[in-house]
């Protein structure tokens, strides 16, 4: 009876043993599973991490060298020297220009933009004209147009010449930027003829240096109103030898071929007291 009981008693306390062991080894286990531990390099054993929800991970900043600075939000801005901390390196969109990191923007789309970013140049097609960036448009000015050639291009309806009641022989001054252009149709048109025998003689003239002009085409002479056209392409042959440059093409004469950079609308009317209301306009094709 006493070994039986010396038995039982033995064996609930190898259970009870048991038991706490299991205990132990179980909290070991989960606390590492669900903790994040540090290994202590020093004491060869692992240490709980400190910290809290609110604001994460506690560091030492005692055994940091140097000077430690915590960062918060920043505001992009061009010039920005060589960014290296985390915030300014992945919240800054740039681009290297050598010296500094300068922001990638975008600008208000629209004629006279002084400088033309990134963003706009993948989106809409700029052209420079000497001091600021045009957009090119269906139907673009002159200048916007700038030496494109490479795409077709029409300017409709371009007014060369206003319509007005003119006596004496004259010009139109230069017209410039339509040099980018491969043809051309002219269109004289005269609304209103009066005085003694009145003669009107048209000439459109080039020029490759804005001072010295050309003659390159001749309307037929009007002696009353009426409508006549002309056609120049840069396309059709032009001269075969050289030519006088300071002698003026015969009525109705048009001389194909390249014209230079800039064009003139010239007159000649003759008569006792004559008088001819009349107008010039073009197309232009690129």
């Amino acid at each position: 009876m006493k070994a039986k009981l010396l038995f039982y008693s033995y064996s609930l306390l190898m259970t009870l043993l048991l038991v706490i062991g299991l205990s132990v080894v179980g909290y070991t286990a989960i606390s590492q599973e669900v903790g994040f531990n540090l290994w202590d390099v020093t004491n060869s054993r692992w240490l709980k991490a400190p910290g809290d929800q609110t604001n994460g991970l506690d560091v030492d900043v005692t055994r940091v060298s140097g000077s430690v600075t915590v960062i918060g939000n920043k505001t992009p801005a061009a010039g920005y020297a060589n960014p290296t901390d985390a915030v300014g390196t992945w919240a800054l969109l740039g681009a290297y220009n050598t010296a500094t990191w300068d922001q990638v923007l975008s600008s208000t789309h629209g004629n006279g933009v002084a400088t033309v970013r990134g963003i706009n140049v993948a989106s809409i097609e700029y052209l420079y004209n000497g001091t600021n960036y045009d957009r090119v448009t269906s139907a673009p000015t002159p200048a916007a147009l700038g030496t494109a050639r490479n795409a077709v291009y029409f300017l409709q309806a371009q007014t060369l010449l206003t319509s007005s009641a003119r006596t004496t022989s004259s010009n139109s001054g230069a017209l410039t930027s339509y040099g980018s252009f491969k043809t051309m149709l002219l269109e004289l048109n005269v609304t209103a003829a009066s005085g003694t025998t009145p003669t009107l003689d048209v000439y459109i003239d080039t020029s490759a240096d804005s001072t010295n002009f050309i003659n390159i085409a001749h309307f037929t002479q009007l002696i009353t109103t009426g409508r006549r056209a002309i056609q120049i392409s840069d396309d059709a042959a032009g001269a075969a030898v050289d030519f006088d440059s300071t002698a003026d093409l015969a009525a109705g004469v048009v001389k194909q071929g390249a014209w230079g950079s800039t064009l003139r609308v010239r007159w000649v009317i003759t008569g006792t007291t004559p008088s001819f209301t009349f107008s010039v306009i073009g197309t232009f094709k690129s």
